[in-house]
């Protein structure tokens, strides 16, 4: 098993700063994802929470999700990494990211889904090499934790094209001030 590098202290999700170490990252994708709401386009995240996503034909974005900023994260267990050598995490991840740069995206076959499953099993994630994009989706779908409330995701949901609720231009952004507000004070 692969242990968290000496010194190294462990951080969990940040939002505010974009950053989701060690975990699955999810957005909806529109129009697919209103009419489908399972589906969506996902990345995987660097030790330091950089996200990686293939984002379309022979590119593998960073930090640069192709629909806009995670909504739901899964925080998977670095100590689960079953891959020998130093930083197994992050060196899957690369290795992973470069073999997604040399590839035709498909909607259906060889997509996002499919460069995380690669990264996992790389790293032979839950000692596994049999990750898949139906099993990412179930797996998120069911351990998958919201980045902000489920209010205001489907309020982002419903935003009009090129909305970005943390840039102040959602349609209704007193709204979104005030269920934020609402579930601080909780």
């Amino acid at each position: 098993m692969a242990a968290a590098e000496p010194g190294m202290k462990p951080f969990g999700p940040d939002a505010e700063r974009g950053r989701f170490p060690h975990c699955v990252v999810w957005t909806p994708i529109p129009v697919l994802t209103w009419l489908f709401p399972i589906i969506g386009h996902m990345g995987i995240c660097t030790s330091a929470g950089v996200i990686r996503d293939f984002a379309g034909p022979y590119f593998v974005s960073e930090d640069n999700m192709a629909f806009g900023k995670p909504v739901k994260y899964w925080k998977l267990d670095p100590s689960k990494v079953c891959a020998t050598g130093p930083n197994a995490w992050d060196t899957a991840v690369h290795d992973a990211s470069e073999e997604y740069k040399h590839r035709m995206h498909n909607l259906c076959c060889d997509n996002c889904h499919s460069h995380v499953a690669l990264a996992l099993n790389l790293m032979r994630y839950d000692n596994s090499t049999s990750w898949n994009m139906v099993k990412l989706c179930f797996f998120t779908l069911l351990y998958g934790k919201y980045v902000r409330g489920v209010c205001e995701d489907l309020a982002a949901l419903c935003a009009l094209p090129g909305g970005d609720c943390d840039r102040g231009s959602h349609p209704a952004p007193a709204v979104m001030a005030a269920l934020s507000t609402q579930r601080k004070e909780l």
